[in-house]
Parts: structure tokens; C-alpha cells; sequence
């Protein structure tokens, strides 16, 4: 019987020994005319096969676990996938309600979360979406190309949940346009509501390191996010720097911050909607952290939407 649903099997790509749907001709075949709770029950379909096809091809104890808005991939023992599922329900619940209106809702299918048990497997499934800069020694990935989202965890351990809750992040931010400092920012203090740990101190010696790195820096690396993607520790400290910018300017006005985040553009780095919002250039947030320094803002040049990285306004 014709069920209207495209067939996932007949429309694979192979790479580096794993299945790839094209999601993007499956996605062309579905009438958009649907009403949206059709819409969603076909995408639906769509995606348990693809996880059913996943999980054969990689065969052993790995079983499909549904939840109400969650499709899990794992070989865990029964009892550890139930808790690890239900983790991930209450993540999505707790994450949704904290973004308020900037989650997406995933209103066109179900969250799909695959924890693979064996390093090599994990990386050579993530190669097809990420090249090999971007994705070694890495504990987990939310897959964002390839025409469907998806959150792939490295092995399952001790900090699987802080890596699902980092990720879930990602996944619900998806459909988000923001600048990458904003978005980085934002996951990692929702990682630690999340896991309920309280806010990362960060001592004179710390703060000496940020005041060092971005001094020698400059400022444009972080703005424009290449340096969420270095080598080196300029990442991490990268991270903690946007942690603590998010947390400062939702600290001076919460509610100006919800609507920074839903305005600021990535092309901008949010510099006019932070003066819009705050009355203030982002220089001088980050002069709340750091204190004084040659701290440039984003080389706005004015015009809604764009970078100029030509000299910087002071103001």
C-alpha cells in the first residue's frame, strides 16, 4: 500500500562506509501543502526508517528508542537507553522553556539523537558532514548540513549527559540566525542549568589569561567566530569568553537580553542591536569582564547588517 511516504533506502549516498540519506530530494517529494500534523507524521516516517536502516548497518546491540519528541540510536543496555532517553526528553523540555521563543520546535519531525559506542565509527560518520579540522577529539557534534539536524554523540561515559545537554543546545538553536560568540555563549551556560551546577568562577589569573590572549589577539577573531575553530586553546578560552559575556548582559537587563537575542544578526556580531538595546557598544560589555583594554567592538560600518573592517567607531 502507498502510505505517500518517500522511501528512505532508495535515495542513500555511501561515505566513508556509512549510509547518508538525500534528505533534500526526500524533502522535495513531500507535497508542502500538507497540513502540518501530516507534514510532521511523514517526516516522522521518514526518520524511523532512516534510524532503522542505521541501525542494522551497524548491527550488534543497537536499538531505535522512541520518545515523545526524541528518536535515540544506542547499543546502552535497556535499562541505561530508558534513562538516557528520558535525560534527553527533560533536557529538551528544560532547554525549550529557558530559550523561551528562540527554540526551534522541530515542529517538522522528531529530535534525533545517535550515541555510538565505538570511536571509529563516530568519526568516520561525522566525516561526511565535517572536515577533519573541525571535528577531531571531539565528544559529540550537532549535525546541522545535510538537510537534516542531528545530535551524534562520541561513546557513551561519564559525561554523556553534559555532552547531550551541550548539543540538545545546538539542535534547539538550529533554525536560529545569530552571531556564533552569541550561540556559543548561550549553550554553555545552558549546559550548566541544565546539569544544575552553579556560574564558572573565574579567578585574577584566569581573567589575566583572557586579558593576554585577546590583547594579543585583537578582537576580530572572536566577533567573527574564527576563533571557535583554532587549534590551540584559543577555543577554549574563546568559549569562556562568550560564557561570560552572555551571563554579564543578561545579568545587566534580562529582558533587553532576550530581545538581543532574537535581533542580533551574524553579519553584525550584534553591535547594533546591542547599542539599539543596551545603549552601549559591545566594547564596554566586554570592558565589564575584562576591565580596561584595547578591547575594538565589531567593525560595524553602520549599515544594517554588515561588517567593515576598516577602523572601528570608539563609541
Amino acid at each position: 500500500m502507498d502510505t505517500g511516504v518517500p522511501t528512505v533506502a532508495a535515495r542513500l549516498t555511501w561515505d566513508h562506509g556509512f549510509p547518508h540519506p538525500d534528505w533534500r530530494s526526500l524533502s522535495a517529494m513531500i507535497e508542502p501543502s500538507l497540513p502540518p500534523e501530516t507534514f510532521h507524521w511523514v517526516t516522522t516516517q521518514m526518520e524511523a526508517e532512516w534510524m532503522l536502516l542505521l541501525r542494522n548497518h551497524l548491527g550488534g546491540d543497537y536499538q531505535v528508542h522512541e520518545g515523545p519528541r526524541t528518536l535515540l540510536l544506542t547499543d546502552l543496555p535497556r535499562h541505561e537507553a530508558r534513562e538516557t532517553l528520558d535525560f534527553i526528553e527533560q533536557t529538551l523540555l528544560t532547554l525549550t522553556h529557558a530559550l523561551m521563543g528562540h527554540a526551534d520546535q522541530a515542529t517538522s519531525g522528531m529530535h534525533i539523537v545517535i550515541v555510538m559506542s565505538e570511536e571509529d565509527d563516530y568519526y568516520s560518520y561525522i566525516a561526511h558532514f565535517f572536515s577533519e579540522r573541525l571535528f577531531r577529539l571531539t565528544s559529540g557534534v550537532c549535525v546541522r548540513s545535510g538537510g537534516e539536524v542531528h545530535v551524534v554523540v562520541n561513546g557513551a561515559g561519564p559525561a554523556l549527559r553534559r555532552t547531550l545537554a551541550q548539543q540538545l543546545g545546538y539542535d534547539l538553536l538550529s533554525q536560529q540566525r545569530m552571531p556564533i560568540w552569541i550561540e556559543e555563549g548561550l549553550v554553555h551556560v545552558l549546559t550548566s542549568y541544565v546539569l544544575k551546577e552553579g556560574e564558572p568562577k573565574f579567578d585574577e589569573t584566569g581573567l589575566a589569561a583572557q586579558r593576554q590572549l585577546w590583547t594579543s589577539l585583537g578582537m576580530d577573531l572572536f566577533w567573527g567566530g574564527a576563533a571557535f575553530y583554532q587549534t590551540d586553546d584559543t577555543t577554549q578560552k574563546a568559549y569562556e569568553l562568550a560564557e561570560l559575556l552572555v551571563r554579564t548582559m543578561n545579568r545587566i537587563d534580562a529582558q533587553a537580553f532576550d530581545r538581543f537575542v532574537g535581533a542580533a544578526h551574524p553579519l553584525d556580531a550584534g553591535e547594533p542591536a546591542c547599542r539599539g538595546l543596551f545603549g552601549v557598544s559591545l566594547r564596554h560589555i566586554v570592558r565589564e569582564v575584562l576591565g580596561e583594554g584595547p578591547w575594538a567592538a565589531p567593525p560595524w560600518n553602520g549599515d544594517a547588517g554588515t561588517l567593515s573592517y576598516g577602523p572601528s567607531d570608539d563609541q
